[in-house]
C-alpha cells in the first residue's frame, strides 16, 4: 500500500493535494492512507501545507479540516524500507530447510505467527508449500514446487484470489460468450 501511496502523490508532482485526493485514487481507506502520509511526512518526502477549512467531505458526522499536502525533492528518492521484507525472507528460509514447521519460520526470520500463518496458507494454496498433516502443532510443510530464487509473486497470487467455484465460474463464463 506504502509504493502505491508514494505513486499517488508523485501523480500530483508540485501541486497540492488532500488526503482524500490520494484515498481516491488509490481506493483504500482515509485513515490508512492519512497514516502513511503521516510517516512520509515524518521522512520529510512531504509537507503538511495547510488545512482547509472546514468542507462536508462526509454524509454522517461533522464536517472535519481536509489536511493538504505538497512534495519534497526527498519523495522522489523513497525506496523500500527494507531491501527484502519478511515474506521474502520466509521464502529464502523454506527454500534452504526444504521441510520446515512455522516455528522455524518465527525464529529464524523474526516473524510474527499471524504473518507466518497467514504466508504458509498462502503459499500452500498456491501449491508450493504442503502440510504432512492437517492441524496441530509441529505440523511438518514441505517445499514441493521450487520455482527459483525469488519469491513467487505476481500472477500466482492473482490466482489465489477468489474461491476455486468463482474461478472456475469466471473461466467457463468466458468460453461460453
Amino acid at each position: 500500500m506504502r509504493i502505491e501511496i508514494i505513486a499517488a502523490c508523485k501523480s500530483f508532482g508540485t501541486s497540492i493535494y488532500t488526503v482524500s485526493q490520494v484515498a481516491d485514487i488509490v481506493k483504500e481507506n482515509r485513515s490508512r492512507v492519512r497514516h502513511v502520509l503521516w510517516k512520509l511526512e515524518k521522512e520529510g518526502a512531504i509537507v503538511r501545507f495547510a488545512e482547509g477549512g472546514a468542507t462536508p467531505t462526509f454524509k454522517k458526522g461533522r464536517p472535519g479540516k481536509e489536511i493538504t499536502y505538497r512534495n519534497t525533492k526527498e519523495l522522489w528518492k523513497v525506496k523500500r524500507k527494507t531491501e527484502k521484507n519478511g515474506w521474502d525472507k520466509m521464502w529464502k528460509a523454506i527454500r534452504a530447510m526444504r521441510r520446515f514447521t512455522r516455528y522455524d519460520l518465527i525464529t529464524i526470520c523474526d516473524q510474527h505467527p499471524e504473518n507466518v500463518a497467514f504466508f504458509t496458507k498462502h503459499y500452500r494454496k498456491l501449491g508450493y508449500i504442503q502440510p504432512s498433516r492437517h492441524g496441530g502443532r509441529g505440523v511438518v510443510w514441505a517445499l514441493i514446487k521450487d520455482p527459483g530464487p525469488d519469491r513467487p509473486i505476481g500472477i500466482e497470487a492473482q490466482r489465489s484470489k477468489g474461491t476455486e467455484a468463482q474461478r472456475h465460474k469466471g473461466i467457463e463464463g468466458e468460453k461460453d460468450e
